[in-house]
């Protein structure tokens, strides 16, 4: 893999990385981290985009992480040796798109790689809706990994690049032809619960034990804390306190509430299905930084090579929780002797020691790529 990084995150230095990048002999494909500050819109980068002469694929996310270091503006170019095979799936958030025949078209060869790398609009409504018809294509047997593109601001906006341009409310799906393993963590723990979400939409949880939902919410938190949560303060207050959904891997999937409307309604990233069963969680930085330690070393039986990347997708929530300390959480994850790249998300996709593919929030990624 070629690895090219450039800090200052201007559109004229992006249009020169990735003219270069696409002419060298040995690159085929091209996957692309930029950073939010960086103001990559439409107007301004399309072109550059439409004009990559290899597939490329990639997203716009809060920051980028280039080896222990956090960055907010700048873009990561990494070129592929071996071509990829991209698709783009639109109208995310549409409860009429159905996700089964463009999934069908992608995983129909036999010959589908080790290794699937998943980019979505990470404020799309239906993305569990459709990890769970890749989940019914592709079942556990291949590695799965990925995230979700987004703002810090919490606007919407095209944040998936690819050779169409910058796309929004979009999927990209690219079969790597490299080896990999995944590790998945998030160190945190029920406080109480389980709770019944009596009333959901996608997204958004009405009800939790025919209440609205906030009140159940706020009420575990000042029980937990003596902190008491308001609209005004949720963002603050909250990101210390996300759902969790049981589910038949040892650890909770976690759902982040980030915003509360006028009737107690809960949005979270990442659906949570009306009738499940759900904790309330929380954690503290060292619980976070312990559980990304234990993801830092690869599976029985992977041998990392001269031509392997350490991948991360870390969630957005946990680097503003962690503040100064997230610079632990990268020291913890750090492979030696091969880059560490990744990126800032709104959710993350992976695959979870065979026995389920989840879309997830507020964890830590580690997967190691290897170009054969």
């Amino acid at each position: 893999m070629y690895i090219e990084l450039e800090p200052t995150g201007s559109v004229q230095a992006l249009a020169t990385i990735l003219k270069n990048t696409a002419a060298r002999d040995e690159v085929n494909g091209i996957i692309v981290f930029a950073c939010d500050k960086n103001g990559f819109q439409p107007e301004n980068a399309d072109h550059i985009f439409k004009e990559c002469t290899v597939p490329l694929m990639g997203g716009i996310f809060p920051g980028i992480i280039h080896e222990k270091e956090t960055m907010e503006s700048g873009t990561l170019v990494i070129g592929l040796s071996q071509k990829p095979e991209i698709s783009i799936i639109k109208k995310m958030s549409d409860p009429d798109t159905d996700f089964m025949p463009p999934l069908s078209k992608i995983f129909e060869n036999d010959d589908i790689p080790e290794t699937i790398f998943v980019i979505t609009d990470g404020f799309a409504s239906r993305i569990s809706a459709f990890i769970n018809a890749m989940f019914t294509h592709i079942g556990i047997e291949r590695n799965i990994v990925g995230g979700g593109t987004g703002s810090i601001s919490l606007k919407r906006q095209p944040a998936i690049i690819s050779n169409e341009g910058l796309l929004e409310d979009a999927a990209m799906v690219g079969l790597l032809d490299t080896r990999s393993t995944v590790n998945i963590s998030h160190g945190w723990h029920p406080i109480k619960g389980p709770f019944k979400v009596t009333e959901a939409d996608r997204n958004i949880i009405r009800t939790i034990n025919w209440m609205p939902a906030f009140n159940i919410y706020r009420e575990v938190i000042r029980e937990h804390s003596g902190q008491y949560i308001t609209p005004e303060n949720f963002s603050q207050i909250a990101m210390s306190y996300p759902f969790g959904i049981s589910s038949m891997c040892s650890d909770p999937i976690v759902r982040d509430p980030v915003m509360v409307d006028e009737a107690g309604a809960l949005t979270c990233v990442g659906e949570i299905m009306e009738g499940s069963f759900v904790d309330i969680l929380h954690g503290n930085p060292q619980s976070l930084i312990k559980a990304s330690g234990q993801i830092s070393t690869c599976k029985p039986g992977f041998s990392i090579g001269n031509n392997s990347i350490g991948l991360v997708v870390d969630c957005i929530s946990r680097a503003l929780f962690l503040k100064d300390k997230f610079k632990q959480e990268l020291n913890a994850l750090h492979l030696p002797d091969i880059p560490l790249l990744g990126f800032l998300s709104f959710g993350e996709i992976a695959t979870q020691e065979k026995q389920s593919l989840e879309f997830h929030n507020k964890t830590t990624v580690l997967a190691v790529l290897e170009e054969l």
